[in-house]
């Protein structure tokens, strides 16, 4: 289906926010052709929201969730329709707001003393009073939704960056943050209003064709009153990125604190942790023996391995509890290397897909280009030796 008026090729289509290892556009449209149109499309793991915002304009009818809260906001905002002279108007209240204030708002980080203090370590002080004065006015003037969301991303995008940036880190938007500075110049508010007209731009030049569902939800726990034709995703891998590490530079400025992101972090899928301690382990003990390509010598890492296939268990079970009969299930992943073992990852899908039913279609190995190489996977020699060179895609049917 053709995409709206005035929308350029979605070949070409700017990413609205920093995301590291983003789903591919090509692969989504490539996996998308064959659906007809107003297919009811899942991606519950949406991260930026790739997957949503093609399968939206090519007219189907799509679902997000993550567990990330500033994935969701930058999914919801990607995939929003906005009056761009109503944003620009509002903009321009917001900015009249910040310059009339004489005496900066109160610390929204006074009752929380770790926020404080993360706050105060990796931001200066000038920078810390602009984002809390911008922070606390966009919450006021702007009800939650998506113009929230909208002006939140836009403030994220100052401070989610791979060098100059809001903060005194760099490599905040590989999810690599480490403090570089002792001083900053950065200019903050103009920056802001700036990072405000570049996405009135992209989405002038890139409209969206509608609203599309997004909200945080934790895919292993996620029920739906609906089925769907196809459920696309792109799962994380063990231990490849922290996201929570760059995203709560920008998520303390939206009301989140230390203490509640911690959390989010250690319940989200591929994270460093052990199985809970009542769960018979020995099958999860079994299918690691048959997917770990190496010797694991550390008790640790062992734990956290059965971890991922029991989360990844999790996610299988509620995919077929999503798809209709019928559906089509695309899983996008790359393999892990722990303590010098190589994980296959696709395996660990596929044969936990098989026990629930699916039956695997496809499976084909992309290669990836040595500038979108995120994921560190192996001892080589180079910048890029070390990251993932290839992911694999598989394809399966619902019985």
């Amino acid at each position: 289906m053709a995409c709206s008026a005035g929308c350029r090729d979605k070949s070409a289509m700017k990413s609205i926010h920093p995301f590291p290892a983003k789903m591919a556009p090509d692969l989504v449209k490539e996996k998308l052709i064959s659906f007809p149109a107003e297919s009811r499309i899942l991606d519950p793991m949406c991260g930026s929201g790739t997957t949503l915002r093609y399968a939206s304009d090519m007219g189907h009818k799509v679902v997000g969730w993550d567990i990330d809260p500033l994935a969701v906001k930058i999914s919801r905002t990607w995939c929003s329709r906005f009056d761009l002279d109503k944003l620009r108007e509002q903009a321009d209240l917001l900015k009249t707001k910040l310059q009339s204030r004489r005496t900066p708002f109160k610390s929204r980080f006074a009752d929380c003393p770790e926020t404080q203090e993360f706050c105060s370590y990796w931001f200066a002080k000038e920078q810390r009073d602009d984002l809390n004065n911008l922070s606390v006015l966009i919450e006021k003037l702007f009800p939650k939704g998506r113009r929230r969301d909208f002006f939140h991303v836009a403030m994220s995008r100052v401070i989610v960056t791979k060098f100059k940036g809001a903060s005194l880190a760099w490599d905040i938007s590989h999810s690599r943050p480490h403090r570089k500075k002792e001083v900053n110049n950065f200019e903050t508010i103009p920056e802001f209003f700036n990072s405000v007209e570049k996405l009135i731009q992209i989405f002038k030049d890139y409209p969206s064709r509608c609203n599309v569902s997004v909200k945080r939800q934790d895919c292993r726990k996620g029920t739906s009153l609906e089925k769907f034709d196809l459920i696309i995703t792109s799962p994380p891998y063990i231990n490849a990125i922290d996201y929570m590490r760059g995203h709560k530079f920008s998520l303390i400025w939206m009301g989140y604190t230390i203490p509640e992101l911690r959390e989010i972090r250690s319940n989200s899928v591929g994270t460093e942790r052990g199985l809970p301690k009542l769960l018979n382990k020995k099958a999860y003990v079994d299918l690691a023996k048959d997917v770990c390509k190496g010797q694991l010598s550390s008790p640790r890492v062992k734990n956290f391995i059965l971890r991922y296939i029991y989360d990844c268990e999790a996610i299988t079970k509620q995919m077929n509890l999503l798809l209709r009969p019928n559906g089509q299930l695309f899983v996008v992943v790359g393999n892990s290397m722990q303590s010098g073992a190589r994980i296959l990852n696709d395996k660990i899908f596929s044969i936990l897909a098989a026990k629930e039913g699916f039956n695997r279609t496809a499976r084909h190995e992309r290669y990836l280009l040595a500038k979108s190489r995120y994921l560190p996977v192996g001892r080589s020699n180079g910048k890029l030796g070390k990251r993932m060179k290839k992911e694999i895609v598989l394809q399966f049917s619902k019985a």
